[in-house]
Formats: structure tokens, C-alpha cells, sequence
């Protein structure tokens, strides 16, 4: 089998992979996969398989995993979080497939998951050069996956001891390889990034080791490594092949890239390849594109004359459109040249349809002459229908897409919470750090963890000293609608919005029935569903304590639930959320030029469904938003104390309702976060 037969079996061992945890379907980064393979004297191979990932959600298990080649033993399965290390159990999904369950859920963060594992395939085949000598292609690629992988290693472990006391990899010389009879694949070499004979300590020797290395290796890619030493470097493996007794062996390559063998080697019996029988083709194609005239006179003598008496006995005109399709005489043309193209080509083919027509007729004909078949076969009359105007939308009953939440915060009408919930998400992964709450000031740590265009518009609009200005805001929520837009065109808004709202609830159901001691956590991980509750702070004030503002900010918990306690308008003393209070001093008296504008980004069919008694911007962008919460904490003094300081004059002076005006602030500015 030559190289590349040999690569495209080989391929069979892909993986996908499906992460699996309940709740939003984050992104998730493969940053570096290291493969580790120590090859036996059976040609079974030892497997030590390393994935570091960026996790942006939190998960308890990897849904799938393979294709692994079978049959295959786990021995071994960690998750490394940090200092701390999670027990991974494998089971079989079957075709080669494995899920890998954790003992315990993880939130968000960098992870790596670590397999040992066998697999009893054999990787090394039997095969002769041209001068005789037996050798073995010994080969491995690891798991696929859907996903793209910003660097792939492959070590492969060969059964070649080292002598000598080797201190770098830079000791190994070439003559070295050469003495142990190793030849390199140099189709296999070039597809690498970066090929290097290093060494690698097992089994109380210093094994030469071959170390190939891919960049930004793409979804479902394959890494290959294939080498080929002597036959004598694994005298126990068995001289049955795995494969079909009738199977070919891998074919040797033609150049070693070493001096000490730099001979050429013939592959035998190599059998031909796709791209032999593809050069072929096309050298046939262009020959008779030039010999079409010598060929299309040899048909016409002997097919044009029988043409010709049946032209003239049934009066058709079979000839001219097998030999002349055109009804003339063209000189070049792909299908109808009559000097230079594949209409010598095509004849045959046009005059087997005509056979084929032909006695398609005859049967018709024949059935004809029976009465009832010729009433059936007979042309009907159209039948006359009515007109009718038929109006379609692309929009699909009850279809809910998969949204990033603070996507889902703009389909249920609330900006100001899918901004805070950028500031939250970029905080978890490591980009900012939240300075302060009142006002909201946040310091950039990594910029490149930004992955959306959201996150990065985000961190643009940031002034010099980390604050967020009205125009910032303003285009934040211009990006956060055009990434959201894409994905609601079929979407049914009415339930997108109501499953959202029930995943929220489920999520503070479910938190409320945890105990105590471990709601922290849940609330950490699952923030960002529980925040899109309508009755968020109402219902964060009856589950947790009171957090003082003193406690750092560095989790969506300390963040969200920090309050102070002021005196009232009415007297005596209230807690004051004072992130919420830091937001709105953020959006100041810019409040109506800013609503004005935001009305424009979340009306997505053009209309202005402004509603009586009520200014046209804050009803669409932020009114209904605002009304809706405030029914359920229009009377929470902590959110009327953060409005009222901030928000309360520019607020009066944009609407027209002092009302309306006074519901919208306490849901969009103190109670959005």
C-alpha cells in the first residue's frame, strides 16, 4: 500500500466531540494536544494522550471522544484543574467512541484531560525495499475532532535503543539514525511543521523517538507519523497481518533525506494511486480534445450510414444532431466543435440515448393500441384553480435558538443586562478585572481572551482609566445586536424569551434546594441564568446574607451582591446594591440621547411600537423592560435609593410620564445589575 492508500485508512480513527453540561453550550478552545505513543514488540501501542482546553462554560463530562482504535484498554484518567486533579471514568458509546465522565463538575477555566490507554491494533506492517531488505512502516495518528487544535504533537516512541551517553536531543546525529536502519517517509516529513529525532526515557533504555509537531491544525485533521525501521528491531511481532491476506504493504519512500542512505528505493508491487488514474485522465482529455477530427471521421464511417438510411426512411434527422448538435459546423467548442473538442467524445453516448428513446416510444406506441391505456395516456385539459395569495415568513413556530447569555438578555429586551453580563463574563475568564463597584471601573488583563466581537467592541470603548462612557455603551449594544441578529431570523421570539425565562427560574429552583454551604459555588457557575430572572436582586436578598461592599470583586457573587446601608428618603436605613448604584452613575444624565438611540438597535422589524402615554425610546428599548420588572420590585428601597441618587433628573427631563419614566429607571438602572 503506498503512502497515501495508507494515510486515507488510517483516517478512519476520527473523533468528535461533544461537550456535555446542562445549561448554555459555551465555546470551548483546544489549545494543544500531546500525543505520546510508545510502540510494543507486538506492534500494539502504549498511549499516553494529553488535551489542554479552554473551557468558557463549565462541564461534568465529554460527551464523546474517537474514534480510538479498537480494541482498546483504559488504564488511566485525570483531569488536571490547576494544582488540583479530577478522576475521569471512560465508557464506551460504541463504533470507538467514549465518553469520559468526571468525578465532580468543573466550572469555567483551562483544563487538561490526561488518558493511558492501549490499543491492540497493530501499528507496524511488514514490507521489502527494493534492494531486500525487510522492514517495518510503523505508524499512528491520534483522535480527531470537530473542533480546530492550535498545535497537535505526536511523539512516536520507537522500539530503538540509543547508545552512547546522550545529554540533548541535539547529540542525536545522523549517522546515528542511519546505523539503526531508520528511514524517513518524506511525503510524511513535509506535512509537519516541525520534524526532529529526539529521545525519549522507557523501559530502562533511551529510545530514539521521532517528534512531529502541527500548527492550527484544523477540524475533523488528521495527524499521521509514519518511519519505517529494520524488521529485526521487533523480532517477536507476529508475521500475520491485520489486515486482509490479500492487503498491500506499505510502500518505502523514495529518498531517506540521509546521506548514509541516500540511494533510491523502489517500492514493489505498489499498486496506483487516485493521482495516477487522475493524470491519466487528463492526459486522455486533452489528446482526444486534438485528435476529435481523426476520431469523429472514423465514427462517421461506420455509424453515419446506417444514420443516414434511417433519416431517410422514418424522415428524422438523427444524423445531423448525433454528428452536428449545433444544425452547423463549428470549428472549436467543448461539446459541439467539430474539429477541435469531445464531440467524437459524445457520440456514443447520444446515440444511446436515441436507442434508448426509440424504444421507449415503440413501448408507448404499443400500449397505445389498447383503449383503456390510450384514454389514460391521453392529454388532459388543466384543471382551473382559483388564485390565492399565499404570505410566508421564515419564521418557525417554537423553534428556540442557542444563545450566549448575554445574546439572550437582548431577545428578552434588557441591554443594560447584557452588558453587565460581558463585564461578568470577560471578568471569569481572566481578560478584566472589576476595580471598583461604585463607580464601575475595570483594569484589562489579557485582551486576547475577548473571543466575540461583542467582548472585543467591549474593551475598545473603554476609556484610559477603565471606565465605560454613553457612546462605549452605545456601541456595545450596536455589536451585541448585529452578533444576535444572525441567529433569531427563524427564531419564535415568544418562546426563545419564555425558555429562557424558565431556565432561570429552574436554575434559582434548583439553588434554592442546595444546600447552604455549596450555593456559592452554584451561584458562581450558574450566574448567568440565574441573572436573567426578572426578580434577580429580589430573590438574591432572600437566598444569601448581606455582602459588604468591603468584599473583593473577583466572583459574579461578591460582584452582584456587595450593598451598603444609607438612610432613606422616608428615613431609617437601607441596603443599597452598589454595583447596581456604580452602572447607573456610569450612564448619568446621558439617558434620553442614549435611549433614543438604543430604541433603533433592538427593533428589528422597523417599526417604532412606541405605546400611548409613554416616550417612543423608552417604551420600545427600554419601557417594556423596565415595566416588567418593575411589577416585581417596584417597592424594593434599595433599587429606588441607587435610581433616585443617579438616574432621577435626566430621566424626568426624557419622558413625557413621570410614571413610566420613574418604573423604567428602577428596572434598568439599579435592577439590571
Amino acid at each position: 500500500m503506498d503512502p497515501k492508500s495508507l494515510l486515507i485508512r488510517s483516517s478512519f480513527a476520527a473523533a468528535a466531540i461533544t461537550f456535555a453540561a446542562p445549561g448554555w453550550a459555551g465555546p470551548v478552545d483546544l489549545l494543544e494536544a500531546d500525543t505520546q505513543a510508545f510502540v510494543q514488540d507486538s506492534g500494539a501501542m502504549d498511549v499516553i494522550y494529553s488535551l489542554r482546553y479552554q473551557d468558557n462554560e463549565g462541564r461534568s463530562a465529554i460527551k464523546s471522544i474517537g474514534q480510538f482504535y479498537e480494541p482498546v484498554a483504559f488504564t488511566r484518567g485525570i483531569l488536571h484543574a490547576g494544582n488540583n486533579t479530577i478522576a475521569v471514568t471512560m465508557s464506551p458509546n460504541g463504533g470507538g467512541y467514549y465518553k469520559a465522565s468526571f468525578d465532580s463538575a468543573v466550572p469555567r477555566g483551562t483544563y487538561t484531560l490526561e488518558l493511558h490507554y492501549r490499543s491492540d491494533k497493530r501499528f507496524a506492517e511488514p514490507t521489502v525495499s527494493n534492494d531486500g531488505k525487510n522492514l517495518l512502516a510503523v505508524w499512528f495518528n491520534p483522535v480527531r475532532w470537530t473542533m480546530p487544535i492550535e498545535k497537535s504533537i505526536v511523539k512516536l516512541v520507537l522500539p530503538l535503543p540509543l547508545e552512547g551517553n546522550l545529554q540533548r536531543p541535539e547529540d542525536i546525529t545522523p549517522a546515528m539514525v542511519d546505523g539503526l536502519g531508520v528511514i524517513t517517509d518524506d511525503q510524511n516529513k513535509r506535512l509537519q511543521d516541525h520534524f526532529a529525532f529526539v529521545y525519549s526515557d522507557y523501559q530502562d533504555s533511551r529510545r530514539l523517538t521521532v517528534y512531529t509537531e502541527k500548527k492550527s491544525l484544523p477540524a475533523q485533521g488528521v495527524h499521521m507519523v509514519r518511519i519505517y525501521i529494520p524488521q529485526s528491531s521487533m523480532p517477536n511481532l507476529s508475521k500475520t497481518s491485520n489486515t486482509r491476506p490479500d492487503a498491500t504493504i506499505p510502500a518505502i519512500p523514495t529518498d531517506t533525506g540521509s546521506p548514509a542512505t541516500s540511494a533510491p528505493v523502489t517500492p514493489r508491487d505498489v499498486p496506483i494511486s487516485f493521482g495516477d488514474y487522475a493524470a491519466r485522465a487528463i492526459v486522455l482529455a486533452i489528446l482526444s480534445f486534438f485528435l476529435n477530427p481523426i476520431a469523429l471521421f472514423a465514427e462517421f464511417l461506420v455509424l453515419g450510414l446506417p444514420l443516414w438510411i434511417i433519416d431517410k426512411i422514418a424522415k428524422t434527422t438523427l444524423l445531423r444532431k448525433i454528428f452536428l448538435p449545433a444544425n452547423e459546423f463549428k470549428f472549436a467548442h467543448p461539446t459541439k466543435g467539430t474539429i477541435l473538442g469531445w464531440t467524437a467524445v459524445l457520440v456514443p453516448f447520444r446515440l444511446t440515448w436515441a436507442i434508448i428513446a426509440g424504444l421507449g416510444s415503440g413501448v408507448v406506441a404499443l400500449l397505445r393500441l389498447h383503449p383503456i391505456i390510450e384514454l389514460y395516456i391521453k392529454k388532459k385539459a388543466p384543471v382551473y384553480e382559483s388564485p390565492e395569495i399565499t404570505v410566508s415568513t421564515f419564521r418557525k413556530d417554537g423553534y428556540v435558538p442557542t444563545l450566549a447569555p448575554e445574546e439572550a438578555a437582548v431577545v428578552m429586551d434588557r441591554p443594560i443586562k447584557a452588558i453587565n453580563l460581558l463585564v461578568l463574563n470577560l471578568q471569569a475568564r481572566g481578560a478584566i478585572q472589576v476595580l471598583s463597584r461604585n463607580p464601575l471601573q475595570v483594569q484589562v488583563v489579557d485582551a486576547s481572551r475577548a473571543t466575540t466581537e461583542p467582548e472585543k467592541c467591549f474593551l475598545k470603548s473603554l476609556t484610559g482609566r477603565g471606565t465605560l462612557t454613553q457612546q462605549g455603551m452605545l456601541e456595545v449594544l450596536k455589536s451585541l445586536t448585529a452578533s444576535v441578529q444572525p441567529k433569531i431570523w427563524r427564531a419564535d421570539t415568544a418562546a426563545t424569551v419564555e425558555a429562557y425565562r424558565q431556565r432561570a427560574q429552574q436554575r434559582w429552583d434548583e439553588l434554592r434546594a442546595a444546600p447552604p454551604t455549596s450555593r456559592p459555588q452554584f451561584f458562581n457557575t450558574w450566574y448567568a441564568d440565574l441573572y436573567l430572572q426578572d426578580t434577580f436582586f429580589q430573590d438574591l436578598g432572600t437566598t444569601f446574607g448581606a455582602i459588604p461592599t468591603s468584599v473583593p470583586a473577583d466572583r459574579p457573587l461578591t460582584t452582584l451582591g456587595a450593598a451598603r446601608e444609607q438612610s432613606s428618603l422616608w428615613g431609617g436605613v437601607e441596603r443599597v446594591q452598589d454595583f447596581a448604584e456604580g452602572v447607573a452613575d456610569t450612564i448619568e444624565s446621558g439617558a434620553k440621547a442614549t435611549i433614543d438611540r438604543i430604541e433603533n438597535l433592538f427593533n428589528f422589524d422597523g417599526e417604532a411600537g412606541a405605546r400611548p402615554g409613554i416616550q417612543k425610546g423608552v417604551a420600545v428599548a427600554v419601557g417594556y423592560d423596565a415595566c416588567h420588572s418593575a411589577c416585581h420590585s417596584a417597592c424594593h428601597s434599595a433599587c429606588h435609593s441607587a435610581c433616585h441618587s443617579a438616574c432621577h433628573s435626566a430621566c424626568h427631563d426624557a419622558c413625557a410620564c413621570h410614571s413610566a419614566c420613574h418604573s423604567a429607571c428602577v428596572s434598568s438602572c439599579a435592577g439590571s445589575f
